[in-house]
């Protein structure tokens, strides 16, 4: 189509194609880009909906599946902190369950791995630390020890917390702690997130204690609602002697 302007000055010509595209009501490029994200983000919602309608909730599989995990995983307010409430990742591991997987390790002579699967044909008890660095944690690390040491190897007794295996191997060394292994969640946090004990904000793991029998299903779990106090020990003790 022909512009109207003919032999108009270039100024003129101008203010009529403002006039007729009024460019400045035009959104931004980065209210565009903004507005399909929001799109694009309710259109996934949508599909990962429909797909599990669609399978009754189970079934769903690949990326799918984590990323619908991904959705619902996570509680805020599980723990405080000094009266902080803070998120915990994952979901909470409940008595009577199936203990998850993990893996840790720990330093001896370099580094050695722990999994779920170690703890198979024992009672075990699995105390959880944010840091051996710390005198709560310490204090933990160091009852259960005592307390455990009398059951021998009768029992499987770990540690684990997000310090590096070395400064988990000093410590244990310098408090002599033999009853209690060890086993950091460093390199992926896969106990913190499997075991729903990663705190999101802090990226340290929260306070607890969980005991599991000899064919590897949970029969107690506490996580400690304040993270800087200890846990029931009697509770727990009570609960690994009952699997002997």
């Amino acid at each position: 189509m022909p512009m109207p302007w003919g032999p108009l000055p270039r100024c003129q010509r101008r203010e009529i194609l403002n006039k007729r595209m009024p460019f400045q009501a035009l959104p931004s490029v980065g209210s565009v880009t903004s507005l399909w994200k929001s799109v694009r983000s309710l259109l996934h919602v949508s599909a990962l909906a429909r797909s599990r309608r669609d399978t009754g909730g189970l079934g769903l599989s690949g990326s799918l599946n984590h990323q619908c995990e991904g959705i619902r995983m996570a509680r805020e307010g599980a723990v405080t902190f000094k009266g902080t409430p803070l998120t915990l990742a994952g979901e909470a591991v409940q008595a009577g369950q199936a203990a998850p997987d993990f893996t840790v390790h720990y330093f001896a002579d370099g580094l050695h791995a722990v999994t779920r699967a170690d703890l198979v044909g024992k009672p075990s008890i699995i105390s959880v630390v944010p840091s051996l660095d710390t005198p709560v944690c310490q204090v933990q690390t160091k009852r259960f020890n005592q307390e455990l040491a009398e059951l021998g190897d009768r029992i499987n007794a770990l540690t684990i917390s997000l310090d590096l295996p070395f400064a988990m191997g000093r410590f244990c060394g310098a408090e002599d702690i033999q009853t209690m292994r060890v086993g950091s969640d460093y390199q992926d946090r896969n106990f913190g997130q499997n075991w729903g004990m990663l705190i999101e904000e802090l990226k340290l793991l929260a306070r607890g204690v969980f005991v599991l029998d000899a064919a590897g299903t949970v029969t107690y779990a506490q996580t400690v609602g304040e993270v800087t106090e200890e846990p029931d020990y009697d509770a727990a003790l009570q609960a690994l002697k009952g699997q002997l």
